[in-house]
């Protein structure tokens, strides 16, 4: 299970029209899914936990 940085929390606010990343720590090789604004984003983990 992926553990988001303590910064990310509910109602935050994200600047619009420029890159945001999203950064935390999970098991390695794990695959990560973030569903925004109805559209999905995928990524898989590299083997350092990031």
């Amino acid at each position: 299970m992926i553990q988001v940085e303590k910064i990310f929390s509910d109602h935050m606010m994200l600047q619009r029209n420029c890159e945001n990343r999203i950064y935390g720590k999970d098991f390695a090789h794990e695959k990560i899914g973030l569903l925004f604004r109805n559209q999905l984003y995928e990524t898989v983990e590299d083997g350092e936990g990031n």
